[in-house]
């Protein structure tokens, strides 16, 4: 059936041989056939040579490690579409090889990484990786993945890496400039689709964001086949460069004066584009949604934004409930 192992504390499973005949194997948590939830957030020790700290066996099972775990033993998930989470500190080994050793098994198997940081050992049968929240996770290698989403930090990988013919790439960027990068020791090998998405801003002109680095190199002789770059607006547009070490993308920024119409819209953009470099709160909301029209709707906005269009809708509609008033009193006095 579908199970759920939830562990807070210590658990250690052990076994031993008499002599040198025979052979044994211990499992600390197995769950069989069955869509299960494992989670371990203390220590879980399989100990012996022939360990395995987890088998979720076949289903679509998640398993999370927390960030103050300790997995001692090889985590196996089987046949199914899995889901395993590192999340921050979580450490994972294994019995006889230099640091964990993890295995997707079958199926569509995605490794989900949170926060900062690392995780040295095998990785195999994982499809897809997702990185969240803020911060550095640092891999001793990884395989060619189906679709590789940095949504937030660094994704650093002490080795090479190469992107499939059909991988997806996806970072978003943000106006503050933060942004999701893949970070490479060694040379990475571009390749597949590469899709930015377009967050809160609003952007500042000639702002970078580094997608990919690579230590060595990138691969003179590979390329993203396919850069989805964030629709342009009336005010901002984004270019894909492709350097020796990097591949980025570059914010160009038009001042909000280039659209004005008059001296009053004029005035009101020249405020708003020395506001620009250090927004935040609400006039940032409002600068990121201005940046966001097409070009032909930012005349009447600044005529909206300024003092004296204010001042002028004020002083009508006094003058018009002033007369107002004043009829009613003639119609009172007949």
């Amino acid at each position: 059936g579908d199970d759920t192992v939830i562990n807070h504390g210590d658990v250690v499973v052990s076994a031993s041989l008499d002599g040198s005949a025979g052979s044994a194997e211990v499992i600390g948590i197995s769950t069989g056939a069955g869509n299960d939830d494992v989670q371990n957030f203390g220590t879980l020790t399989a100990d012996f040579v022939a360990s395995t700290a987890i088998d979720t066996g076949t289903g679509d099972d998640a398993v999370t490690l927390g960030a103050a775990s300790n997995t001692l033993g090889r985590v196996q998930l089987g046949d199914g579409d899995d889901r395993l989470t590192l999340v921050g500190g979580a450490q994972v080994r294994a019995w006889g090889v230099m640091g964990g050793d993890i295995d997707g098994g079958a199926g569509t198997d995605q490794l989900v990484l949170e926060g900062a940081g690392s995780y040295v050992g095998g990785l195999s049968s994982f499809e897809r990786l997702a990185k969240h929240l803020p911060g550095a996770f640092e891999l001793s290698s990884l395989p060619t993945l189906e679709q590789l989403t940095i949504d937030a930090g660094v994704v650093r990988v002490d080795g090479d890496y190469a992107f499939g013919a059909n991988s997806l790439f996806q970072v978003p960027i943000a106006g503050s400039g933060a942004h999701g990068q893949l970070s490479v020791l060694g040379t990475a090998t571009l390749g597949g689709r590469l899709e930015v998405a377009r967050q809160e801003g609003p952007y500042v002109d000639g702002t970078v964001y580094d997608v990919v680095v690579a230590d060595q190199s990138i691969d003179p002789a590979s390329a993203f086949g396919t850069v989805a770059l964030p629709a342009a607006s009336g005010l901002v547009r984004f270019e894909y460069r492709q350097l020796a070490q990097q591949a980025q993308v570059v914010v160009d920024v038009d001042p909000f004066a280039t659209f004005t119409r008059d001296a009053v819209q004029k005035s009101t953009a020249d405020y708003l584009d020395r506001l620009l470099p250090t927004a935040t709160g609400d006039i940032a909301r409002v600068l990121d949604h201005l940046q966001n029209l097409p070009a032909t709707d930012l005349p009447t906005s600044y005529t909206g934004l300024s003092p004296m269009h204010y001042g002028v809708t004020r002083r009508l509609a006094i003058d018009g409930m002033t007369a107002h008033l004043r009829g009613l009193e003639q119609r009172m006095s007949t």
